[in-house]
């Protein structure tokens, strides 16, 4: 009950209040969501990318082990997703939508806490979730903006789409200035810190923004994604664990983090490239209302099952 409760009013309520925030300007004030989504895609996401890549220290060891688990784990997924995708039968850009929803979540001002709660501070197990958050954002951004983009007008257009994200420059400058061991001017370092720390709010006031165009019915494309997201997805996670020989606090961490509702960086690319925003938006909606529970018992079972 105390996981529960914590979850509720710790991760999903926050995030509820402030989509309710960005319900509400649109309805009184027509906000242009538009906008809004461009401002988070192009100028929050690339400086969170890059502080996040810059300033993160993290060991060898632990980086390999949960990048190799990503790559299966999203490999895993892109299959699910298009297979389910097609059964739809609503068309290549729902197809990519949809395998977009299962396939990226929200491992940072959701999974972060979470994990920081589950595993009573744990460094180690606050390592692995910001190395899953600094993976889940780079796929996001590159194959996720691919699969946004596509509505199959060729491979070459659709990647003519995706190099116009900063993302992509923000994550080689990064690692360039890393390797290099130069440091960032001072007023820089300070700027970047205001607007990666803004990426959150903005994406969710435009979540919030979107949902009041969006007809809130039944979908049983929303259901299905809810069900692999916050089910599969932690089911499909279990099975990699164990055939890569994980154990411990990585297999924990890694088993409770597959189970986040849909990342609501889907929604903004759905609005960038006009790819389904209105499923991308219940899809997140709902996963992460529906999360307060499924994670309750995520958490339980890792601690409980696995070791």
């Amino acid at each position: 009950m105390d996981y529960f409760t914590f979850i509720l009013t710790n991760n999903v309520l926050p995030i509820f209040l402030i989509v309710g925030v960005g319900a509400m300007l649109n309805y009184f004030f027509n906000l242009d969501v538009r906008s809004l989504s461009r401002l988070h895609l192009y100028i929050m996401v690339p400086a969170f990318m890059f502080n996040q890549l810059y300033k993160t220290e993290i060991s060898m060891q632990l980086l390999g082990s949960v990048i190799l688990f990503i790559i299966i784990f999203l490999f895993l997924l892109y299959i699910i997703g298009h297979s389910v995708g097609k059964l739809l039968k609503d068309g290549k850009s729902m197809e990519n939508a949809f395998a977009n929803s299962i396939m990226f979540y929200n491992s940072g001002n959701y999974g972060i806490p979470l994990i920081t709660l589950a595993f009573k501070n744990d460094p180690i197990a606050i390592s692995i979730q910001v190395i899953v958050m600094i993976a889940q954002n780079i796929s996001n951004f590159t194959l996720g903006a691919f699969q946004a983009s596509d509505k199959g007008d060729g491979f070459k257009q659709t990647l003519k789409g995706i190099a116009k994200l900063p993302s992509i420059y923000a994550l080689i400058l990064a690692l360039s200035l890393r390797l290099l061991h130069i440091d960032i001017w001072q007023p820089v370092a300070t700027s970047l810190d205001y607007l990666s720390q803004a990426m959150i709010a903005v994406a969710l006031l435009t979540l919030g923004a979107q949902l009041t165009s969006t007809k809130l019915d039944f979908e049983w494309g929303v259901l299905l994604s809810n069900v692999i997201r916050l089910i599969g997805g932690p089911a499909i996670a279990l099975l990699i664990i164990k055939l890569l020989g994980f154990h411990g606090l990585l297999a924990q961490v890694l088993f409770v983090s597959a189970g986040l509702p849909t990342a609501v960086n889907t929604v903004v690319l759905s609005l960038e490239y006009d790819s389904n925003p209105d499923f991308a938006s219940k899809t997140v909606f709902s996963a992460t209302l529906l999360s307060a529970f499924t994670e309750t018992i995520l958490i339980y079972v890792a601690q409980n099952f696995i070791n």
